[in-house]
């Protein structure tokens, strides 16, 4: 009989919840390699890497020659002489390792600092965007197993984007 009465009991006061919580998700990524305004930001980047690329190849190509050269005049010097000119150019090989790998550490801090840039140019924007939607909840889509892409909201951030900004 109590089992009776909890029953009806449960029943009765069984109410269903429902949420009327707004969810959306956002590829950041994305909106930063494909936006136009995050594009023209990431120039600054882009032109530098372009610079030390070429300024490195010109030094590997220079090293290259001074080797072939002295693999050239091998059979022709002294070998106390080919030993010397080796270990100068053996350190201008380490030289040029340590200037690429400066530079690979410099490029990679200035892309993150210019991402972090962008992130804070286009943050005031998504949160108006948020505010203006009744947006509760905001993910990144990398951090999504599933969803419906109906909650996708990263092409109209990209058009406010490149109309606003």
């Amino acid at each position: 009989m109590k089992k009776f009465f909890f029953f009806i009991f449960f029943l009765l006061f069984n109410t269903l919840a429902y949420s009327d919580s707004k969810i959306a998700f956002i590829d950041i990524d994305y909106i930063i390699k494909n936006s136009k305004f995050s594009l023209q930001y990431l120039d600054k980047y882009n032109i530098n890497k372009e610079n030390k690329i070429n300024e490195l190849k010109k030094d590997e190509a220079f090293l290259k020659k001074e080797e072939e050269n002295l693999l050239k005049t091998k059979n022709i010097i002294t070998i106390e002489e080919y030993e010397k000119n080796f270990q100068i150019l053996s350190d201008k090989f380490n030289q040029y390792n340590l200037k690429r790998e400066s530079y690979i550490k410099e490029i990679n801090l200035l892309r993150q600092e210019e991402i972090l840039n962008v992130i804070k140019k286009i943050n005031p924007l998504i949160e108006k965007y948020v505010n203006d939607n009744k947006i509760e909840i905001l993910l990144n889509k990398k951090d999504i197993v599933i969803a419906k892409s109906e909650y996708d909201i990263t092409n109209f951030i990209i058009e406010l984007l490149d109309k606003n900004l």
